[in-house]
């Protein structure tokens, strides 16, 4: 039996998840508590103790960077401010750093003068900030709800916290307001290109636009204005193989890039969805920027084992 599958594979690895496990999210309110009383060698071990990415809740980033500095822990400081400048530099100020006390022990180091650099010359180009923060606050509440429903289907949450119905109902009514969004986006901005939104700005928005498949008519309308900027150099060609891909799978025509497999339970392997031409599907997916498509269902098999161990 087959279960029938539609996925962002790979690109998933890469999604900008902000949800942190519980106990991540308990270890952050202590070390909040404990900055906020001006105990930052204590507050600093702490937020230490969390695993850190640049996906990591930007108000933590925050606090653990200022914490640390403050607290004479400069690499673990400057730890957090990289990944903050990364993630958040399309939006963020030069003025939060240059304007904190907190950070004044730091402004020696020449890893300062390198974060100061990335912000100022993000701050002299074109990039619709409000845009930018429109989209990750909206990717913030689609990825939520879609990650209470990994939880509750490998049973990482306490019993009777919240149902799978709950959640399967957010997740339609956040899909179906979002709708309204994308489609305000588009009126006014156009397609969200990288030159607009930002790389992340203009992922946030394709991350959304996949998740459209009750609206494959303003999909379709989506994929002609991504081509059109991808062909320009300024949207990103890989997403738009992916999009393309669950375009025609769910319109159930066939794919032409390989990126949309179903799960066979009996042979435990990923397998390809019907796709056009495949005895030429690998030089398709390399005249685009993808790997093999070999190598692409290892890698799927791969994480979904390494997804059982965990």
């Amino acid at each position: 039996m087959h279960k029938f599958i539609i996925i962002v594979a790979l690109i998933l690895s890469t999604i900008r998840l902000n949800a942190q496990n519980d106990k991540g999210l308990n270890l952050n309110n202590i070390a909040d508590s404990l900055y906020k009383i001006e105990k930052y060698t204590e507050s600093t071990k702490i937020y230490s103790e969390i695993y850190v990415s640049r996906n990591t809740y930007p108000d933590y980033l925050v606090n653990a960077s200022k914490s640390a500095a403050l607290s004479g822990d400069n690499d673990f400081s400057f730890k957090c401010l990289t990944l903050l400048v990364e993630s958040q530099k399309n939006v963020l100020p030069v003025e939060f750093l240059t304007n904190r006390i907190e950070f004044s022990t730091l402004q020696k180091d020449e890893r300062w003068n390198n974060l100061v650099k990335i912000l100022s010359e993000n701050a002299n180009n074109d990039i619709n900030k409000s845009l930018v923060i429109l989209l990750q606050n909206l990717v913030n509440e689609d990825q939520k709800w879609r990650e209470y429903s990994i939880k509750i289907d490998n049973n990482e949450l306490v019993k009777d916290t919240i149902t799978k119905e709950i959640v399967e109902h957010k997740i339609e009514i956040t899909d179906s307001l979002n709708y309204y969004q994308l489609r305000s986006i588009i009126d006014s901005f156009g397609y969200p290109n990288s030159d607009i939104a930002g790389t992340d700005g203009e992922f946030n928005f394709w991350l959304l636009i996949q998740h459209q498949d009750k609206h494959p008519t303003f999909q379709d309308s989506i994929l002609s204005l991504m081509k059109i900027e991808v062909e320009k150099g300024k949207a990103t060609a890989q997403l738009y193989a992916y999009l393309i891909d669950r375009v025609k799978i769910n319109k159930r025509q066939l794919q032409i890039y390989g990126t949309q497999m179903s799960f066979n339970d009996v042979k435990l392997t990923y397998e390809l969805l019907p796709v056009i031409e495949v005895e030429k599907l690998n030089e398709r997916r390399k005249n685009i920027g993808l790997g093999s498509i070999e190598n692409y269902i290892e890698q799927m098999n791969s994480d979904y084992f390494e997804s059982l161990i965990k």
